[in-house]
């Protein structure tokens, strides 16, 4: 029975999920002896689930690029070293963590006066 493959729509002999509770290294050796048999189908099984674990391994890099750029988007911009929690009053910028919030008396983003700050708790 033929599936495809989720992120690139490769077409496999077998259904994606077939190759779900596979080890993400795939041992040639225990697929060939459990093929023996037939060299041909140990080709295509092989290549398949060599596909399959590139194509997941592709997916799992990209949202882990995302989540970088993400947290990176979310970086205390005096600093960069910890996440943006405290948002400056008056201007309402949320842009700098709490340690760097407390040396300043200008905002960073539009230079307005910091009159009070407010830490935002963020999961």
């Amino acid at each position: 029975m033929g599936g495809a493959c989720q992120s690139c729509k490769f077409i496999t002999g077998n259904s994606t999920s077939e190759f779900k509770g596979w080890n993400r290294r795939l041992s040639t050796t225990v697929i060939s002896q459990w093929l023996r048999r037939d060299s041909c189908l140990q080709v295509i099984l092989l290549s398949q689930g060599q596909h399959w674990l590139r194509c997941r391994n592709r997916e799992r890099a990209d949202l882990l690029s995302q989540r970088e750029e993400a947290v990176s988007d979310r970086s205390c911009i005096a600093c960069l070293d910890r996440l943006a929690n405290t948002v400056l009053l008056r201007c309402r910028h949320l842009c700098v963590c709490d340690g760097c919030a407390r040396k300043l008396t200008h905002c960073p983003v539009c230079r307005q006066t910091v009159r009070d700050r407010l830490t935002v708790y963020m999961p």
